[in-house]
């Protein structure tokens, strides 16, 4: 039996403390559309391993579930996903079942850079395995694609990544504009942003 260790952590956490009072937050500068408060510490939901045990920490929809609802049942409010993650489905049903109303909850989810008709695809996505209408913070994940890229239309003739980041990032930003997510960023380091 392969045990999850951060999952017993939250489990561990939810039943010697009693639920947070007050939660730490940070505002965000970026925001447009009013003031968006970020609570100081989330729940991460990124497992690599497999559902055998190897290769790591393995988070399905099942460990997302449950995970979900202990963090939020100890007062934890913020929860970070991502279109790779797998246990992304199981956020979504995780706090439906909680109960705790989703303008209570903070959502991070990411994209990869793809051409924009791609990231608008990934969004849709995402919200559906959330089961929300609008994120309050989406990152672009990483500054390049891991898998094949031949079939994105904007990597087509392109030595670089720069022309998907532009896409991705347009297609972000209007999202941003059609309220449907809070906060916008990137994932990059220094150097690739001056690269973007």
């Amino acid at each position: 039996m392969v045990i999850q260790c951060s999952f017993v952590i939250v489990l561990f956490i939810s039943s010697i403390l009693e639920p947070i009072k007050a939660i730490p937050t940070v505002r965000l500068q970026n925001a447009a559309h009013g003031e968006v408060l970020m609570p100081v510490i989330g729940l991460g939901t990124g497992g690599y391993g497999r559902p055998d045990g190897s290769g790591g920490e393995y988070w399905g929809p099942e460990q997302g579930h449950n995970a979900t609802l202990a963090w939020l049942k100890a007062g934890g409010r913020r929860i970070d996903s991502a279109d790779n993650y797998l246990s992304r489905d199981g956020i979504g049903t995780g706090w439906k079942a909680s109960g705790i109303p989703r303008s209570e909850i903070f959502l991070t989810s990411k994209v990869e850079p793809m051409d924009y008709n791609g990231t608008l695809a990934e969004f849709a996505a995402i919200l559906q395995s959330l089961q929300t209408n609008y994120v309050d913070l989406l990152l672009i994940h990483w500054p390049g694609y891991f898998t094949d890229s031949s079939q994105l239309s904007c990597k087509q003739g392109q030595s670089t990544w720069q022309k998907c980041r532009m896409e991705t990032w347009q297609a972000v930003v209007d999202l941003f504009n059609q309220e449907k997510v809070k906060i916008k960023s990137s994932h990059f380091s220094i150097h690739q942003q001056i690269h973007f």
